[in-house]
């Protein structure tokens, strides 16, 4: 039902942060490079994953109907995925051109050292940030698995929300700014 759904589409979003921060974590207390650490938590989160549940498909009953009512939904005619990601990137172009967090996180982009000299804290914006890269790879994989999510079957992965067939989704949350 609603509670299935609720929490299918709410997991992979709070996994999403969480490997967000720890690759943030990663990179920028770690010194790691974000490429690296970002594949090698995509390995970690696959094979840790495919252990969980055994290598075996998920099945939802209850989250399959909800997930196609996601799916199918229009309002004025327009699929609701495609609406959310328009109000995700209106969200994201204010934040980003209206905010001093916004321009924290271009002159981080821009040049970690200078933004540091400048007042920044580099470490607090950059794990932030993958925070949220990861938060919206995980609502693009909802948008995804919402589709296919039909007949009972809601998809090998849908518990965490890391797929294979999304690694360049996850490799985007490892590209620095």
């Amino acid at each position: 039902g609603a509670v299935g759904t609720t929490a299918a589409v709410l997991l992979p979003v709070r996994a999403g942060l969480f490997i967000g921060f720890l690759n943030g974590l990663a990179v920028y207390l770690g010194r790691a490079n974000s490429i690296v650490a970002t594949i090698g938590m995509q390995f970690l989160v696959l094979g840790g994953t495919l252990a969980l549940v055994k290598g075996q498909h998920v099945r939802a009953d209850e989250i399959g109907s909800g997930f196609n009512a996601i799916a199918h939904a229009r309002i004025a005619g327009v699929p609701l995925p495609v609406l959310i990601f328009i109000a995700l990137v209106i969200v994201v172009s204010i934040v980003m051109s209206g905010t001093v967090f916004g321009r924290h996180v271009y002159a981080l982009g821009g040049d970690a050292e200078a933004a540091r000299r400048a007042g920044v804290h580099v470490n607090r914006v950059g794990v932030i940030t993958f925070m949220i890269s990861g938060g919206m790879a995980a609502v693009s994989g909802d948008g995804n698995d919402a589709p296919v999510a039909r007949g009972g079957q809601a998809g090998k992965l849908l518990a965490i929300g890391v797929a294979a067939e999304q690694q360049d989704k996850i490799a985007a949350v490892g590209i620095e700014f």
